[in-house]
């Protein structure tokens, strides 16, 4: 519904640039109650976002990293393609962006994660402050 209110609208201001869309993993993964695919529904969506980037901008091109359900693209061979695309830059600046968004809570859940887990939720959730503690480093 929404995307339809915005068929008649030409954006512009976007010349220059090329953009990857990545729908992600492919197939029948994570499968959910009804049987509804997130991977078929995202893939739609990316398909969609592609043909509006194309139609209805002056974007140069919208690179797509999977066309149908029966591709599989590994995540290291999605992000290979986001590189030699020249998206380097764009890529490694979000990377740097988000490393620098998690750095200052991570390091207070390093050093008073239980402390911190004591004082907000109550010490009942002490031990999982420790397991905070212990999991953050899974994000680096």
């Amino acid at each position: 519904m929404i995307i339809s209110s915005f068929s008649f609208c030409q954006v512009t201001g976007l010349n220059g640039w090329n953009i990857f869309i990545d729908p992600g993993h492919s197939q029948t993964e994570n499968m959910g109650v009804n049987g509804y695919s997130e991977a078929e529904e995202v893939l739609r969506v990316g398909l969609q976002l592609q043909d509006i980037l194309l139609n209805q901008t002056d974007i140069d091109t919208a690179y797509i990293s999977r066309t149908n359900d029966q591709q599989q693209v590994p995540l290291y061979q999605r992000t290979n393609q986001a590189i030699k695309l020249s998206h380097k830059n764009l890529f490694i600046k979000t990377s740097k962006a988000l490393f620098i968004i998690i750095f200052l809570p991570a390091l207070v859940l390093v050093f008073f994660g239980p402390q911190l887990f004591n004082y907000v939720f109550g010490s009942e959730w002490t031990e999982a402050g420790v397991f905070a503690q212990i999991f953050i480093f899974y994000y680096f």
